[in-house]
């Protein structure tokens, strides 16, 4: 699809609201990577042994990734295609989840972290291009307003739900 000659916007008639919401889905979902670890902390503090420090890393490493490689992810994704990157983003999520699961120490759950964060970087910084490819130039605007909403949902809705899933399995 071609970029209009304004610099914003494709020349769609009309927006894709179904790709739009999925793709700021996948970005709320990335955001849950950021809401789940506070409340974990103690829990995890407790069953693998995790110094501050560690425990720190372990909130933070999301942070430090960023700044490091907040970059280099985007040209990654720019090479391998946005879509593409953003479902990798997803299945490292996924993986990096199923990894921290059965994590034994605190090397294995900053492992799986940095896995997340991986997962993470490709998603935020693949979608936005998503978004802007499925938007009509009328609703540009409102779209990328949608998308900014992602890392306060996310993670709201993660630390909410949080007590309730780590309180079963204590």
């Amino acid at each position: 699809m071609a970029q209009d000659s304004s610099g914003g916007g494709t020349g769609l008639a009309a927006t894709r609201w179904g790709v739009v919401m999925i793709v700021v889905g996948a970005g709320v979902v990335a955001a849950f990577q950021v809401g789940k670890a506070p409340a974990a902390i103690p829990a995890l503090r407790a069953e693998l042994g995790l110094s501050l420090f560690a425990a720190g890393w372990v909130i933070s490493l999301f942070n430090a990734m960023a700044v490091v490689g907040g970059m280099a992810a985007g040209a990654i994704a720019d090479r391998l295609g946005h879509r593409r990157a953003t479902l990798a983003g997803l299945a490292l999520i996924a993986s990096a989840n199923l990894l921290g699961g059965f994590a034994s120490g605190g090397s294995a759950i900053l492992a799986s972290r940095f896995v997340e964060g991986l997962g993470f970087l490709a998603i935020i910084v693949s979608v936005p291009s998503l978004i802007i490819r499925a938007a009509a130039r009328r609703d540009l605007k409102l779209v990328l307003g949608l998308w900014g909403c992602y890392m306060p949902v996310g993670a709201a809705l993660m630390i909410l739900a949080s007590p309730i899933v780590l309180g079963p399995f204590d």
